[in-house]
């Protein structure tokens, strides 16, 4: 018998290929602790809800292409690379010495606040990518320079705008059916909340699920599984009745680049064909850090779910990312609000964080001797 202890006294047996909630009589102890008892009382601003500073900590981004675009200087997204550099140096300081500290809500049980900042994000994001467009229409850029804007702002901007895409493709509201089709929409992965749908929480942690890494698989074959199996998933009938709104998406996207072409605006095609190509590598890279499995792990048949994704502990992470390093607890608990999610027990753990992750995938062998030690090792929660 395979158990998982959740949040809040909720346990998990394995069942029929899938964990089914069972009841618990003594309530699990929480993977988190109080901050005093973990970090200094000088770290105490980082983890006070309502300190505007990491708060406002994705909203600086959008600003940044706003203030390229209106001072005409793409030098200014230079800004853009030196945030993500202080966020990995976050990562590996602060974040990884409080990673038993919850991401409190603004408002002491309601989720009001964090629901407004997720359903808000798809005007930022359009916000910048109008700013894009602007820059790049009256700067001229070569095509090396479209080239870096697309990569930047992917980088930069889809990483935030998958993360609320994601948490919005579980919900039911019409609001945040629309946000999530017109986010993305705009990123080129039209396909992504079906692939999601229809085949990664179904068979998530199998040989059938294409968004899940095979034990020990390098992260460039994974992206040709995932891009070839996407495609075939998004295109069958369960796809299209778990999500009706594909076909809108898929036709909303090829028109947006086609325009552009007929315009003659070839350097917008470009920037917009390459911030979705960083669309898909951010997004699938999450997916390959979230699933990976070491290679010394048997490989699970095909229609069994023998383990459970990665968690991250990482504070900073967890932070910027609405909690989405706590993937254990999202595939119990798919249609949970991203703020009540807490770490599983006996899950595996690291505390990398998600920027540190994203370039250590990158590199293979570095990835396979430092996030396989730290899997290998991670003690319960």
């Amino acid at each position: 018998m395979t158990l998982l202890d959740g949040p809040v006294g909720v346990r998990y047996e394995l069942r029929d290929r899938e964990y089914v909630r069972i009841p618990e009589i003594q309530p699990c102890a929480s993977r988190y602790a109080s901050s005093s008892r973990i970090a200094p009382a000088w770290l105490s601003f980082c983890v006070n809800p309502l300190v505007p500073p990491p708060r406002l900590l994705p909203l600086l981004f959008p600003a940044v292409f706003v203030t390229a675009a209106l001072t005409g200087s793409i030098s200014v997204l230079y800004a853009a690379v030196a945030l993500h550099l202080i966020i990995i140096g976050a990562e590996n300081t602060i974040g990884r010495l409080l990673s038993k500290i919850p991401v409190a809500q603004l408002q002491k049980g309601s989720t009001f606040f964090e629901e407004v900042c997720v359903l808000a994000w798809p005007a930022l994001h359009f916000s910048a990518l109008a700013a894009a467009f602007y820059l790049i229409t009256f700067t001229e850029p070569t095509a090396r320079q479209t080239f870096a804007i697309g990569a930047i702002f992917g980088y930069s901007i889809n990483i935030f705008s998958a993360t609320a895409g994601h948490e919005l493709i579980h919900r039911r509201s019409r609001a945040g059916r629309i946000c999530t089709d017109a986010l993305y929409a705009a990123m080129l992965y039209p396909h992504f909340p079906a692939v999601h749908l229809a085949s990664h929480h179904r068979w998530a942690g199998s040989g059938r699920d294409c968004q899940t890494p095979r034990p020990g698989q390098q992260i460039y074959p994974y992206l040709c599984r995932a891009l070839v199996g996407g495609l075939n998933i998004a295109s069958t009938a369960r796809a299209v009745v778990l999500d009706p709104h594909l076909p809108w998406r898929v036709l909303t996207a090829f028109l947006a680049v086609a325009a552009f072409g007929v315009i003659g605006a070839w350097s917008l095609v470009l920037f917009f064909i390459v911030q979705g190509l960083f669309a898909f590598i951010i997004v699938e890279t999450l997916n390959y850090i979230q699933h990976y499995n070491p290679a010394s792990a048997p490989a699970s048949p095909s229609d069994e779910w023998t383990r459970p994704p990665n968690q991250d502990l990482n504070f900073v992470s967890r932070f910027a990312l609405l909690n989405l390093p706590l993937h254990v607890a999202h595939h119990l608990e798919p249609n949970s609000h991203y703020s009540r999610l807490a770490p599983i027990s006996h899950g595996p753990s690291c505390s990398w964080g998600y920027w540190t992750s994203f370039w250590l995938a990158w590199t293979p062998p570095l990835w396979k001797y430092l996030k396989e030690k730290e899997l290998g090792s991670s003690v319960a929660c």
